[in-house]
């Protein structure tokens, strides 16, 4: 097409890269006989990576939401339709459903984070922390969703107090990220330990 005269550009597949091709026609001196073509190429595989990961995660998030909203659906029409007299059936529930609004919260702040990231205007407050505080907290966070799959969700650190420095409420979104996927493919009796060691090289 460029040879032709028409300024073309378009994405094209290379082994394992994704380029994106611009050609521009170089006329000649009467302007109408092409004598080259300018060709830039654009490495747009890191990109068209992150947008699938984008979509994707949307995606999965969409279908995550379903979920937990059908269940506290479910859980509330049982309630009110004489469930909640049974004081022990009533509490489970309300322990379940409590389990199910912190899923819920969780994927919230996620579809909120990649939000902020797509508009460029994420800020991280990076500071210094206690590693065994935040897993504390990771683990206080999901332990009702290990409880309720029968999981033994457990931490491990060593005596001496572990300082990192981080963002430290995107850091346990991070990690409770992991964990949730841990429970989502770790049988029921199974077990999950979070665990930490210094690292001597750095």
């Amino acid at each position: 097409k460029a040879l032709s005269g028409r300024e073309s550009s378009g994405v094209c597949e290379h082994h394992d890269r994704i380029l994106l091709v611009h050609a521009n026609p170089i006329f000649n001196d009467d302007g109408q006989t092409t004598q080259g073509v300018v060709i830039i190429l654009r490495d747009f595989t890191q990109q068209k990576k992150m947008e699938q990961a984008q979509k994707d995660f949307i995606s999965n998030a969409s279908h995550e939401l379903r979920t937990p909203i059908a269940s506290l659906k479910g859980f509330l029409e049982l309630l009110d339709s004489g469930a909640k007299n049974k004081h022990e059936v009533r509490d489970n529930f309300l322990k379940t459903m409590q389990v199910e609004i912190e899923r819920l919260q969780r994927l919230v702040e996620d579809l909120f984070t990649l939000a902020q990231l797509d508009s460029g205007i994420s800020v991280v407050e990076l500071g210094e922390h206690q590693l065994d505080e935040i897993l504390h907290e990771v683990v206080a966070l999901t332990s009702p969703l290990a409880t309720s799959a029968g999981i033994d969700l457990r931490m491990e650190m060593p005596q001496s107090p572990l300082a990192v420095v981080c963002d430290r409420d995107r850091i346990i979104q991070v990690l409770i990220g992991f964990v949730d996927n841990a429970l989502k493919y770790t049988p029921r009796g199974g077990s999950i330990t979070l665990f930490a060691h210094p690292d001597r090289r750095n």
